[in-house]
């Protein structure tokens, strides 16, 4: 941590007594002002939130947990904010990245970071002639590219020896 910047600052007891309270007050109500700010933010947060938990229609709703399939969603009744996403999820089915960043920053995750649904970083092919290549991670566990050579052992099936040549 970097230590602060005081230069040009004068402490409260060398100025006067007066200006000393003036600014403290000042400083006082501007933190009321940033509290009350945050309060009414919070409420109109709540607000939104109750708005979009409501059912789309009258009559019998389905919660999101009692959703079986992605057609339930589109077709029943299910709540504003589910009905406000099955555009967007709709989109990203289509193939349409920026509705998928759009998601993805919605569920809170910032796209394009290394890791994303648990699938390692690209690793470019070795030649562009099209032969097959191959990663290997930092712990000799080769990582078979979708054009490249493919295991011939299960991940899952045989011993250690086998398959970790």
């Amino acid at each position: 941590m970097s230590k602060r910047n005081t230069a040009g600052l004068r402490s409260f007891s060398t100025m006067p007594a007066e200006r000393a309270r003036a600014i403290q007050s000042a400083g006082g109500r501007a933190a009321a002002k940033k509290r009350r700010e945050a309060r009414e933010a919070a409420l109109v947060k709540d607000a939104v939130l109750s708005v979009l938990s409501l059912p789309a229609r009258r009559g019998k709703f389905k919660a999101s947990t009692e959703l079986e399939c992605f057609e339930d969603a589109v077709n029943g009744n299910t709540t504003i904010m589910v009905k406000m996403l099955i555009p967007l999820i709709q989109a990203v089915m289509g193939g349409d990245i920026e509705a998928l960043f759009l998601l993805l920053r919605v569920l809170g995750q910032e796209p394009g970071t290394p890791g994303q649904f648990g699938i390692n970083p690209y690793t470019p092919p070795a030649s562009a002639a099209g032969t097959p290549s191959e990663a290997v991670s930092h712990d000799g566990i080769q990582i078979h590219l979708l054009r490249g050579k493919k295991p011939t052992v299960p991940p899952c099936a045989g011993t250690e020896e086998a398959q970790h040549p």
